[in-house]
């Protein structure tokens, strides 16, 4: 049995931040994550927060300074609404590249806006250049990619054999001899 990886962006970004033990930087952090979700929601895809974490990092310099470096998952929801609909626009490899854009656009504006501004940094902002989006396959449990054991379709993820299993959206089948049915996703 094959089915079609399920794709998903995971985003990397950085912000120069208020001290690490500040209450700012968690509430920061919930509010980009809202802002982020309004900007894909229109297109059925959803934005959750992986990892946020709060690092001081030596500047040249500057001295000590904080960052807070965030990572989301970006990935498109199926509806009733978007399985009906036959259009390319509702195709989740279409919505997932468009959500891309728009998050890249929206971080490509708040530097623009930051430029154009005369008032001084304020104490949380993007620090230019450090978004990074990764588009990432992955299998549903029991699933797995193996181009090797399947070169007619690479990039497919395919049902576990026996003495194999896949217990998350992971892209392997992972070995375990106690596996003895197709599918598994515990061994």
């Amino acid at each position: 049995a094959y089915s079609d990886p399920h794709y998903y962006y995971e985003l990397t970004v950085q912000y120069h931040a208020a001290p690490c033990n500040s209450f700012h930087n968690i509430s920061f952090g919930k509010a980009l994550l809202q802002i982020l979700s309004k900007v894909v929601a229109d297109l059925s895809c959803e934005v959750v927060l992986l990892k946020s974490e709060c690092h001081h990092v030596k500047m040249q310099r500057g001295g000590l300074q904080s960052e807070m470096f965030f990572t989301f998952s970006v990935d498109c929801l199926e509806t009733d609404t978007i399985r009906i609909c036959q259009k390319k626009a509702c195709a989740a490899s279409y919505r997932l590249y468009k959500a891309k854009y728009l998050i890249e656009r929206f971080f490509k504006q708040e530097v623009e806006m930051r430029r154009k501004s005369s008032e001084p940094l304020p104490e949380i902002y993007y620090i230019e250049g450090t978004l990074q989006m990764v588009w990432v396959d992955r299998c549903f449990p029991g699933y797995g990619i193996n181009a090797v054991m399947h070169p007619s379709c690479p990039k497919c993820c395919v049902i576990c054999s026996p003495g194999s299993y896949n217990p998350s959206n992971g892209i392997h089948c992972l070995q375990c001899d106690k596996s003895l049915r197709y599918g598994a996703t515990m061994c």
